[in-house]
């Protein structure tokens, strides 16, 4: 009896080691990537410039990590999955919707919760697979979030995550800024992960820049307070650049557009099109602006005004 007690202690004993050694290598090997990061952009884009007077399409969708397939259900949504189905599933799901975007002929595409090295999405490389079905682009890939192994569900642990946001246009990019949003400072930072947004810039043939905002927001563990604090980081951002380009040239184009979670939006706007001073509200500040965002449908209706 006495042997028994003593081995079901050690074992008892062994776990909880276990558990405490996971704890400690989870939050030892946390880190948020430093904010303001520049960011490189790749390729060689068929535009050296955007274009006044021209139509232009754009186009987001958030990719779902190549795992949403029509019977795919999330774990942390209350689903029961916490991987794709297969690698195989998660090529065919990137395929498709490169394949839908592509069939839009977009100059400017966002996307957001592209894997690169991840569990979830058995390896594959989806900045690689998206980047190279469009051609004549210009890329910037800001990194989301990176994690330690997620042992949960212990049948089927969501392991090592590895995503971010790509932001492709066929005008040049000429620079890129990744922001670290606000985020939980507790014990529910480990399941929210790192938040971001980035800042791509294209230059426009009349001296002006065209700025491209791509973002994917807090979906899980994170509070009100924090979701208010991300939005309302985003937002000053955009004014600050709206601000800086009032200075120096006037209103002349605003439009609204959101999109949803899970769906691909389609949005035409045009540079330097026919609106006057008047057909925007008063205050509107002057900048040639795109948005573009992951898990945004409680997002009101944003405007993008041109500078």
């Amino acid at each position: 009896m006495k042997k028994t007690l003593k081995v079901l202690l050690i074992v008892i004993g062994l776990i909880l080691l276990a558990v405490l050694g996971y704890v400690a290598y989870v939050f030892l090997t946390y880190d948020r990537i430093e904010d303001r990061q520049s960011l490189t952009p790749r390729g060689e884009a068929a535009l050296s410039s955007a274009a006044v007077n021209e139509e232009y399409t754009v186009m987001t969708q958030n990719v779902g990590f190549g795992a949403y397939t029509a019977d795919f259900t999330f774990f942390m949504d209350g689903g029961e999955s916490s991987r794709a189905e297969s690698k195989e599933s998660v090529e065919n799901c990137i395929n498709g919707i490169s394949g839908n975007i592509r069939a839009y002929d977009p100059d400017f595409v966002f996307f957001q919760e592209v894997d690169t090295d991840s569990t979830r999405s058995y390896h594959v490389d989806e900045r690689a697979m998206l980047s190279a079905d469009f051609d004549g682009c210009s890329e910037v890939f800001a990194v989301n979030y990176h994690s330690a192994y997620l042992m949960y569900p212990l049948t089927e642990p969501h392991g090592r995550s590895n995503s971010g946001l790509l932001t492709l246009s066929r005008a040049g990019i000429s620079s890129a800024l990744r922001r670290s949003l606000p985020i939980s400072t507790g014990f529910s930072k480990i399941l929210d992960l790192d938040r971001c947004y980035s800042v791509s810039r294209v230059p426009v043939e009349n001296g002006k820049e065209l700025v491209l905002f791509n973002v994917h927001l807090s979906a899980y563990g994170g509070s009100d307070e924090i979701r208010t604090a991300q939005m309302s980081m985003l937002f000053d951002d955009m004014k600050r650049q709206l601000l800086r380009g009032r200075r120096r040239f006037q209103p002349r184009f605003y439009r609204r557009f959101h999109h949803e979670v899970q769906r691909c939006r389609r949005h035409r706007f045009r540079l330097g099109s026919a609106f006057s001073r008047r057909a925007a509200p008063r205050g509107d500040p002057a900048l040639y602006g795109i948005y573009g965002g992951g898990r945004c449908s409680h997002l009101p209706q944003l405007r993008c005004a041109l500078r």
